[in-house]
This record gives structure tokens, sequence and C-alpha cells, in this order.
């Protein structure tokens, strides 16, 4: 359900108390509580006698530890726990997305069960009103709900980034890593076939969540969705370029909101900003399987990409942000072509889709692409073929694509 107002602002109030200059705040409150209780007691610490002065302490602290367990103990549990998730992680992206770089962060909030339906309906706006690209934040490792995500995608031509969990891989979070390097991991024959399908160059599975809280004092570390990680990386590349393929190797890296020190295993004691140190080892272990992983440097604080797969393995696939690319332009050239005059000619038609991409696409730069539209006979009449180059740079990999869509009469 959609939190009330009240909710909203407890929310806040909470997670605002647990950041790192609440201990001063807390030890306010402490120390009032405990003037209450003895409104006597001398102002100057120097006339109080030494006993008493240690007695004061020994209860401040005990207080202090009572009120930082409680605090604890009420954001690990559930909704809290969840919600402080998704607050954090959306305000991370929301962070990318200055109001200057022309982004919009629509948030779609439904109950696991409602998922497909909702979203669907969502996605059955006219073409150039869709969105680049859908992030689902819960996670999930049932390949059939997958397989309908990858299919919602294809329908409306753009991809859609799911977080999965590591036992899509048969193997637990905390052996994630180690697992890949010993070659433990193993996937269904169901995920196969779905790698199979041409709909899953639609979908982006992502694992390896990300710190957005982390508090040594407590013992609490809070980490948000793969999914946030994959969109705030994709916002930030926007943001600088006006392009969606900078999001890998340092250049391409957006600093995460904290860092947390690995409690225990062979790489305990260092510090990242995920919940598991992926080397570019592991994270192309992962890409043989379709499974994008975030990754990080040793005792670093910004999150990394080796790779950015699609799920498809049936052949030749393009990097994710070829894929928002690939979409953009489909969708582009649909909306276009539902604009043109009835009967417009060829050198009308390549003039319309020239300048329209001129204007929308490359907002101005036709030096990083270019895109044309003409006429051509099909076996049911007339169509627009459409043929779009892009640079490198500004989709991650070589890009050519050509399709044709049938002219309406």
């Amino acid at each position: 359900p959609t939190p009330t107002p009240d909710d909203v602002a407890l929310m806040e109030t909470l997670l605002t108390a647990s950041e790192p200059g609440s201990p001063a705040t807390a030890s306010r409150a402490v120390d009032a509580f405990l003037k209450a209780l003895n409104p006597r007691a001398p102002a100057s610490a120097s006339s109080t006698s030494a006993p008493a002065t240690a007695a004061r302490k020994s209860v401040r602290d005990l207080l202090d530890e009572t009120v930082l367990r409680c605090a604890t103990d009420v954001l690990i549990a559930e909704p809290v726990a969840r919600l402080e998730s998704a607050w954090r992680g959306l305000k991370w992206l929301v962070d990318q997305c200055p109001t200057a770089a022309g982004m919009a962060v629509e948030v779609l909030d439904v109950s696991r069960g409602d998922l497909l339906g909702t979203l669907e309906d969502a996605l059955s706006s006219e073409p150039f009103d869709r969105p680049d690209a859908v992030f689902v934040v819960d996670t999930n490792d049932d390949v059939a709900v997958l397989a309908r995500l990858a299919a919602m995608g294809e329908r409306a031509q753009l991809p859609i980034v799911v977080a999965v969990a590591p036992s899509l891989l048969g193997l637990s979070p905390d052996e994630l890593s180690l697992g890949l390097e010993e070659g433990r991991e193993q996937v269904s024959e169901s995920w196969t076939e779905l790698r199979q399908d041409e709909s899953s160059r639609w979908l982006c599975a992502v694992v390896n969540r990300v710190v957005v809280a982390s508090e040594a004092r407590a013992k609490r570390a809070a980490f948000t969705s793969p999914a946030l990680a994959v969109a705030a990386m994709l916002a930030s590349s926007f943001r600088d370029t006006s392009a969606f393929a900078r999001i890998f190797g340092q250049a391409g890296g957006v600093r995460a909101p904290t860092t947390w020190e690995i409690p225990s295993g062979r790489e305990k004691g260092l510090s990242i900003p995920t919940e598991v140190f992926l080397p570019i080892r592991a994270q192309a272990k992962l890409e043989e399987h379709g499974v994008l992983g975030l990754g990080s440097g040793r005792n670093a604080d910004a999150v990394l990409l080796a790779a950015a797969p699609t799920v498809f393995g049936g052949g030749y696939a393009v990097p994710l942000p070829a894929q928002v690319l690939t979409g953009r332009i489909v969708r582009f050239a649909t909306w276009v072509r539902d604009q043109l005059p009835p009967g417009s000619g060829s050198a009308e038609v390549s003039s319309i889709f020239s300048q329209a991409a001129e204007v929308f696409l490359f907002r101005g730069a036709t030096e990083d692409g270019q895109l044309k539209g003409e006429v051509v006979s099909t076996g049911n009449g007339h169509g627009v073929h459409v043929t779009a180059t892009v640079r490198p740079e500004h989709a991650g990999t070589r890009f050519q694509l050509a399709f044709t869509l049938p002219l309406r009469a």
C-alpha cells in the first residue's frame, strides 16, 4: 500500500536520525533525560563529587546504549528495513538526476503479485511517451516471471532491468564470489532456454546489492536494490554526456552513499560499496550466464561495471546502453511514422525523419549519430525503411540499426 504523508514523515525522521550526525543528537537527548531525573543537580561538573559523576556517566551510557539498540531494532525490522532500502536507494538515484539534465524518474509502487499487470498497463501508452527503461527493485529468481518481463520489454521496445538473487545461480550471497571462482554455479534449464529467446534481449538481470547505510557502532548495514544502482549509473552517464554509454570502468563509476566492512570470510575487513566483493573475473563469469554483476575496487567507494550484458545468449547481442538506445530509436521512429501526413512522398519522409531525429534524438549534435527514413515497397504496400548509425562513445559499442515500419494507408 502507498504510505500516508504521516508515514513518510515518520520514515524520514527515523532515517535522518540514523545518519552519522545522530550520536550527538542522541547524546543531548540522554543528557536532557538525566537532568529531568535530577533537576537539582549542579550545572558545573567541577562542583559534583567524583562518585556522583561516575554514577551519572554509567546511567547515561546505559541509556545511550538502550536507545541505540531500540533504534537499531526498529530499523532492521520489516517494513521499516524494506522502506529504508527503497528510500535511500531512490534518493541516491534522484541525486544523479538534476533538473537541468532533462530526466524524469517515475515510481510505480505495487505489490509483488500486482507487478506484471500494473506494469503492463503502465507501458501501454504511446511509444514516444514510454520510459527509456524500467527498473524492478524487488529481487526475483522466478524464471517464469523473468520471462514474462522479457516479453513485456520486447512488446514495449524498452529494456527491463530486474534485481535477481544469487540463488538464480544456485549460490547464496555469502558464497557468490568464491562459488563463481570455483565454478560451483549452476543455472536451471529454464534459464538456459530463456537466454535463447529473442525477447531476452530486452531483459537485464543484475545482482549484488549496494550499501546505503552503515553504522559500525550499531553493527548495522542497509542495502538497496542493484537495479537502482544500474539506474543511477545510466542517469549519471546521461547527465554528463547526454548518452547512456559511460557506465564502464573508472570513468563510469558512481560513488555509493557509503561503504561497509565485510564482517567475515576471506575478504574480512575489506571496505566496499556493495554487499559482496565481485572482482572483474567474477563479473566476467556472471556475464557468461547473462547476469550483470556490480563490482568495485578494494577499499573504494565507487560502484563499477566491467560489463553490462542483457540476458540474451543466442548470438550477437549488444550491451545494455546499446539496447536502451535501440529501444529509443524504434519507439521514436514509430512515433514519427504515425505523424506522417497521408500520401507522404519519399523526399518528405526523409526530411521529416532527419529533422526530427536531430531535435529529439541527438539534441542538435548530428556528429553523434544519424537517422534516416525512406519509403520502400513491401509485400503489403509501402513502408518506411529506417537506418541509424551512432558513435560508439554514445552506444557503448559499434552501433548500426536498420528496420522497416509499415506505412499506414
